[in-house]
């Protein structure tokens, strides 16, 4: 996932930000992504995000902040951190929504020329669809605009 590599810096500098207020290179992470197919990334949170495609598709699974099922998924992952997202949709998404605790959870596929929005604080994990998948992930830090 991602490169932060100064040999990335002239196509980081390059990428033209989402229009909005905190949206500034100097408050952004600007990662460039590829990802092979089902790669991707499991359950995490960090600050707000933009996500763009170019190639491929990437698909979000989210859950809002202190969503009880949040306690869930992380006993899940910490008993086997090498579960990959993908797995996690095969071998444990089907437990919890039988027992009804994915109820908030949301999910949308980002294809290309598509961007994604998300807000600080959500629970989310990424799978890549296509052969290969190409994004830029710009994580936005409020504080620093």
């Amino acid at each position: 996932f991602g490169e932060f590599g100064e040999q990335w810096a002239s196509l980081r500098d390059a990428y033209v930000l989402p229009p909005c207020a905190t949206c500034q290179h100097s408050a952004a992470a600007i990662t460039i992504g590829l990802g092979g197919h089902r790669s991707g990334a499991p359950w995490h949170f960090h600050n707000a995000a933009f996500v763009e495609v170019f190639h491929g598709a990437k698909h979000f699974v989210f859950v809002p902040p202190e969503d009880p099922v949040i306690e869930d998924i992380d006993e899940v992952m910490q008993f086997n951190a090498s579960l990959s997202q993908y797995h996690w949709h095969v071998e444990e998404r089907p437990a919890l929504e039988k027992a009804g605790r994915l109820q908030n959870l949301q999910e949308c596929l980002v294809r290309p020329g598509e961007l994604l929005y998300f807000p600080d604080n959500w629970h989310h994990g990424v799978v890549n669809f296509g052969a290969y998948t190409a994004f830029v992930s710009s994580f936005i830090n409020r504080e620093q605009a």
